[in-house]
């Protein structure tokens, strides 16, 4: 797995060996980035559920403000900040080690513009994360979901859905805050 764009373009990152880690692939890493195109550049951003951070990394190397990494697995977490370190993004980088929901309820900030979700797709209900990341988004925010394709995102207050692309098994939807 390598970062497709921006500063990082072509680093290769490592992927933790972890049951039921599914990192996105590399063609629909690239088909979100497209889609997003100028739209993350000076965002300030998470990555929930982070995995590798593959999806964070290519944010910030294309010019997201920051980013905060969110992955309960501590290997994970490890893989995470040597794959932030190789890309030179340790900086612009915050490896969080808990729970996305104990994440939610202790963040601060209320400035959230891109955030991306792709949870074990074993996860069960989604939608108590949702309602929890909705305070934590500005107007205008985007989110991007990661799910099964035989899935549909959750229906939550304040958040419009404004596209959705399938690639193989994978559905992906794009939504806004209003």
């Amino acid at each position: 797995m390598r970062v497709i764009t921006g500063a990082a373009k072509g680093h290769i990152l490592k992927v933790p060996k972890i049951l039921d880690l599914r990192p996105t692939q590399d063609a629909v890493r690239k088909a979100i980035f497209d889609i997003l195109a100028k739209m993350v550049e000076g965002r300030k951003s998470a990555d929930l559920y982070a995995g590798s951070g593959a999806l964070g990394i290519e944010a910030l190397s294309q010019g997201a403000r920051s980013c905060f990494f969110v992955e309960s697995h501590r290997d994970a977490c490890k893989i995470i900040a040597e794959n932030l370190k190789h890309t030179k993004l340790v900086g612009k980088g915050k490896v969080i080690c808990r729970s996305v929901d104990q994440f939610l309820t202790e963040l601060p900030d209320k400035d959230l513009g891109l955030v991306f979700l792709d949870p074990p797709y074993t996860l069960g209900k989604i939608g108590p994360v949702f309602y929890k990341l909705v305070p934590h988004l500005k107007k205008g925010a985007l989110v991007v979901y990661e799910h099964a394709k035989t899935t549909d995102a959750p229906k939550v207050g304040g958040l419009k859905i404004v596209d959705r692309r399938i690639y193989g098994g994978t559905k992906v939807t794009f939504m806004t805050k209003e």
